[in-house]
């Protein structure tokens, strides 16, 4: 059985007698065993969760000397001041990591190189998501080729 959901793909499947489980999580694959199939989607289920309790708890060195993690909303509260000190439209914050890859993107950035820094489980999902940045760069590069060939 092979599902898609969110940002991970897992798998079940009958090895001899015993039931093989495997997740993809941020672009590594692990295995879980169980006797049953019950038993090892629940192991698939409880890995799931920790990566993601992983995820949301940053590590102690991402945080500046004295400042804890951020408390809920507070970014979101400094993105919407700031905005509203600039006089621009209002973003989430989650659009400065959107910004961010863009740039990195149109700048001409590796794809497996933009992937591993956005934590993407494949390239085709960075594809999908920043294809209009590569399609700039295919315009552009056809303009180089056009002045290369003009002399």
């Amino acid at each position: 059985m092979e599902r898609r959901r969110g940002n991970h793909e897992s798998s079940l499947r009958r090895r001899g007698g015993t039931w093989e489980g495997a997740i993809m999580l941020s672009g590594r694959r692990y295995y879980v065993y169980a006797p049953s199939r019950a038993e090892c989607r629940q192991k698939l289920l409880a890995l799931l969760e920790r990566h993601r309790r992983g995820q949301l708890s940053p590590a102690p060195e991402a945080h500046p000397p004295g400042l804890g993690p951020a408390v809920a909303g507070g970014v979101s509260n400094v993105m919407r001041e700031l905005c509203q000190k600039a006089g621009v439209l209002r973003r989430p914050a989650h659009y400065l990591r959107h910004c961010h890859a863009t740039l990195l993107a149109a700048l001409g950035l590796e794809i497996k190189t933009l992937r591993r820094r956005l934590g993407h489980s494949r390239a085709s999902l960075t594809l999908d998501v920043y294809a209009h940045a590569l399609g700039e760069m295919d315009r552009k590069a056809a303009e180089m080729v056009d002045r290369a060939l003009a002399g």
